[in-house]
C-alpha cells in the first residue's frame, strides 16, 4: 500500500476525475458487495471506521475501478463519510501520475442556458419529500394535494451532449448508469433541458425506496429493482427558460419530456456497467393523480 497523504485539494481532483468516469464494472457487482458484505455488518452506518472493516476484510486484491465504484454506490446510497475513506483508499491505488481532467462544473458547458437556470441559481423545490413522520407528511400531502416522494431531488441537465447532475450531496457528470443513458438520449432528441425529478428504486413487490440496496434487498434474487424518476418540471425547455413563467407550464413542459423518456426503447442490459435495473417513469400529475 502506498504511504502516500494527498492534499484536501488533490484528493478532490482525484475523485472529480473518477466522477466524470462514471462507474467502470458492473453495477450488479457492486449491489452484491453493498447487500451481501457491507449491509449485513453495518459498516456503512459506522462512516469511516465502516470503510476501514470492510478495506481489512476485503481490500487486499480490490482494483482500483472496483473501489472507485464502490464509493461512488456509497455517495449513491448517501453514507458520505463510508465513501470518503473508499476514495482515501483509492487514491493510493491509483498510478502516481494520473492523467488529469476538468472539474464535474466544466464537464458541461452551460453558456447556451440563462444565468437563471444555472446550477447556482436553481434549487430543489423543498415539500415533496417524505420527512418519515407520518402525521407531518400527512398534513402536507392534504395541504398541497400531492402525494410526497421518498428518494433524492435531482435537477438533470443536457447541452451538447454531456450530462450535469445536481442533487442536496453534490454535482457530478454521472449518476446511474440506466438513467445516465435515458436522459442522454433524451437531450439528443429534444435538444438541450433542465429536467427537475426525484429519484427513486421500486422493489419486486411494488414498494419504493430511496437507496438502489435496500430495493435490491427487498427483491427475489432473480429479479432486479427499477430506477424510478419522478418527473417534476421542466426549467429549461425548447431553447426557452420557464423559471419566472408559471407552475403550470414547468409542469406542462415536465410532462412534455416525461412523455419522451417513457417512448424511448428499454435502456439495453447488455452493457457490463449497466446491469439489468430498468428505468421506470412517472409524471407528476400521474403521480399525485393516486391521491
Amino acid at each position: 500500500m502506498s504511504n502516500r497523504a494527498p492534499s484536501a485539494a488533490k484528493l478532490a481532483s482525484f475523485i472529480r476525475a473518477q466522477r466524470a468516469l462514471g462507474i467502470q464494472v458492473p453495477i450488479r457487482e457492486l449491489r452484491q458487495r453493498w447487500t451481501e458484505r457491507i449491509v449485513p455488518n453495518g459498516w456503512h452506518l459506522q462512516g469511516k471506521a465502516g470503510a476501514e472493516a470492510y478495506l481489512a476484510k476485503y481490500g487486499n486484491n480490490i482494483k482500483l475501478p472496483k473501489l472507485a465504484g464502490l464509493a461512488l454506490f456509497a455517495e449513491q446510497e448517501r453514507y458520505p463519510e463510508f465513501a470518503d475513506r473508499l476514495w482515501a483508499r483509492a487514491y493510493e491505488l491509483a498510478p502516481k501520475q494520473p492523467q488529469p481532467a476538468p472539474p464535474i462544473p466544466q464537464a458541461i458547458s452551460f453558456a447556451g442556458f440563462p444565468n437563471e437556470v444555472w446550477p447556482d441559481q436553481l434549487t430543489h423545490t423543498p415539500g415533496v419529500l417524505l420527512t418519515g413522520n407520518a402525521a407531518k407528511d400527512q398534513a402536507r400531502a392534504r395541504k398541497w394535494g400531492i402525494e410526497l416522494v421518498k428518494g433524492v431531488p435531482m435537477i438533470v441537465y443536457w447541452a451538447g451532449a454531456r450530462l450535469h447532475f445536481q442533487a442536496v450531496s453534490g454535482q457530478r457528470a454521472t449518476w446511474h448508469p440506466v438513467l445516465d443513458e435515458a436522459m442522454d438520449c433524451l437531450g439528443r432528441i429534444v435538444g438541450p433541458f433542465v429536467l427537475e425529478g426525484v429519484v427513486c428504486f421500486r422493489d419486486g413487490a411494488g414498494q419504493i425506496h430511496s437507496r438502489e440496496s435496500e430495493a435490491a434487498a427487498a427483491t427475489p434474487p432473480e429479479l432486479s429493482p427499477n430506477l424510478v424518476f419522478v418527473v417534476l418540471r421542466a426549467h429549461y425547455y425548447q431553447q426557452t427558460a420557464l423559471r419566472q413563467g408559471s407552475e403550470a407550464a414547468r409542469v406542462d413542459a415536465g410532462e412534455d419530456l416525461a412523455a419522451y423518456l417513457q417512448a424511448l426503447p428499454p435502456v439495453p442490459s447488455s452493457p457490463a456497467n449497466v446491469g439489468e435495473v430498468k428505468l421506470e417513469l412517472i409524471g407528476w400529475r400521474q403521480h399525485t393523480a393516486r391521491l
